[in-house]
């Protein structure tokens, strides 16, 4: 049994009376009580007593992908790795869990079972629903062990693996008290500064303000010098089509040589037999301007087809499949660029021009403008040997002039707020997540109003209310694996039949179900066989004689 610090020291006078039985059992029994209800205001496991707990952790690691498995392969079968399949540390202090799977072939299904322990060495378990394609998946209960992890079969034809590790998000000692729904957070400090606007108060002095928004219309031009021939393979080589695989990409788009110039690019999709019926490909790159781009090219018609983007692309960062349905041996993908070329012309501007369009310095007829994507597909295509000359012109739509603001004696403090949150399990008792992950080199504070009520007797887990057929409304969930009560209560003695399913889950992840016979004519009070650590339903039914005055309440066991 875990000791309150208050009772840390304090010995029996007589020992031979602290044992069950008799007058010594009420002196043991006196010993308990005194030392839970010293346990209800002091933070299990930690330093902090009282209402409000205030935890430190000082310096906790970056997290570890493989902590507590190292890399596993899902087979045809389940699996029940326990023992030397894990790796067997500890968390200090606990964490999150997170499940990095990877699928090599076909799709992922099926959960995932953690099984392992809390901050107060309570057996604990988290389930996990496997992702179709390749994705972390993160957990919401901080462990400190994992002792278990039950891995489902994949299906023939489908392959991969999965670790199991830290997550960013640290095991609180104590549950955490929710008020209108949100943590009662009191403080937070992050390396020695409050945080999330607990920081020093701002003083300041601004100047008044004239600001005149102005749209006008600017002209430019732009010169490239030899642009390559439209072709598919400058960008990534012909090569096989992967489930949410990255297409390997050319040493030259590596490099950002490739596209020679920002320009459109194409993708080519090799698929004989058209058996590709859904699915697409996620392009990732930079504008000429460097800042980020992105686009879906959908390849759900199925067919050899090449596709051409819709943006232009300084640098392909990455080009990556979904999960494609209908796919096959010999269905191909390869990119190159395309003949339309971009121009250099500010993202969000309008009234996109080509005023000229100049051909190894001869004028050309203006044709193939894109407004949108601010690129021209010239009458005579791009084929290495000759040089393009665009005039062009566009609207800026927002200008600031005559503005003057100066700003002075301000300061702030504090970054952004972490997230805490306490689970309606109740197991553990919640997770600390700072807006700046744990990196090895920072320390946290964190004061929060504990939650004292525990969730015991009856009312605390289904309230008092009139009994009648149907699933009930469950309040809460037990602090801790324990038996329910629950209290019928039938002062007229009119309720001849009926009965109440429970549905749930053990400590160690097994399901529990009972269902207790309500036909007892009276007001009677029952307890039920099994443990439970979560409860899925409460169920009434086949109820007969109740009237309005017939109540129902259900409780945790103390």
């Amino acid at each position: 049994m875990t000791t309150s610090k208050a009772m840390t020291g304090m010995h029996a006078l007589v020992p031979h009376l602290i044992h069950p039985g008799g007058i010594p059992g009420e002196v043991l029994d006196l010993r308990n009580d005194v030392n839970t209800a010293l346990l209800r205001v002091e933070t299990p496991g930690h330093h902090g007593t009282g209402v409000l707990a205030i935890e430190e952790w000082d310096n906790p690691a970056t997290l570890v992908a493989n902590y507590f498995m190292l890399v596993t392969a899902f087979t045809t079968a389940a699996q029940v790795l326990t023992g030397t399949s894990l790796v067997g540390l500890a968390s200090s202090p606990p964490r999150n869990v997170i499940c990095t799977v990877t699928i090599t072939g076909g799709a992922g299904s099926g959960t995932m079972v953690v099984h392992g322990t809390d901050i107060n060495d309570n057996v604990i378990f988290e389930n996990f629903t496997v992702p179709a394609g390749s994705a972390p998946v993160i957990g919401l209960k901080a462990f400190k062990t994992v002792t278990q992890v039950n891995l489902p079969l994949l299906a023939p034809g489908n392959t991969g693996n999965v670790t199991v590790g830290q997550g960013d998000s640290i095991g609180l000692g104590s549950k955490v008290k929710l008020r209108h729904g949100i943590a009662a957070v009191v403080f937070e400090i992050i390396e020695n500064a409050f945080v999330g606007g607990a920081g020093v108060n701002a003083t300041a002095v601004n100047l008044t303000t004239l600001a005149t928004n102005v749209a006008e219309f600017k002209c430019g031009s732009v010169y490239i010098p030899n642009p390559i021939a439209a072709e598919l393979i400058t960008l990534a080589a012909d090569q096989a089509l992967v489930n949410s695989t990255p297409i390997t990409k050319t040493a030259a788009a590596i490099a950002g040589t490739a596209p020679d110039f920002p320009r459109k690019i194409q993708v080519r999709i090799t698929d004989g037999d058209a058996s590709i019926s859904a699915g697409s490909i996620t392009l990732v790159g930079t504008a000429w301007d460097g800042s980020v781009i992105t686009e879906v090219i959908d390849i759900s018609a199925g067919g050899t087809a090449t596709h051409i983007s819709t943006k232009v692309y300084a640098t392909l960062t990455s080009a990556t499949p979904g999960v494609l349905t209908g796919l096959g041996a010999g269905d191909n993908v390869s990119i190159g660029v395309g003949a339309a070329l971009g121009l250099p012309i500010p993202i969000g501007a309008t009234n996109v021009a080509v005023r000229k369009t100049c051909v190894d310095l001869v004028n050309e007829t203006v044709a193939g403008v894109d407004a949108t994507a601010f690129s021209v597909s010239p009458t005579t295509a791009p084929d290495a040997a000759k040089d393009y000359l665009f005039y062009f012109i566009y609207k800026s739509t927002v200008v600031q002039v005559t503005h003057n603001h100066t700003q002075n004696a301000h300061s702030h403090g504090g970054a952004v707020a972490g997230v805490v949150s306490s689970p309606l399990t109740g197991l553990p008792h919640g997770i600390y997540t700072p807006s700046l992950a744990p990196n090895g080199g920072r320390n946290y504070i964190l004061g929060y109003e504990r939650d004292l009520v525990p969730v015991t007797g009856p009312g605390s887990i289904v309230v008092s209310i009139a009994v009648a057929n149907g699933p009930q409304v469950i309040l809460a969930q037990p602090d801790a694996p324990c038996k329910l009560q629950m209290q019928i209560t039938d002062a007229n003695s009119s309720v001849s039949a009926g009965t109440v399913a429970f549905v749930g889950v053990s400590a160690t992840g097994a399901a529990v179900t009972e269902t207790i016979s309500i036909a007892n004519l009276g007001t009677k009070h029952y307890v039920t066989t099994g443990v439970y650590a979560l409860i899925t339903s409460i169920t009434v039914a086949a109820l007969a004689g109740s009237t309005a005055a017939d109540l129902i309440s259900v409780g945790a066991v103390p």
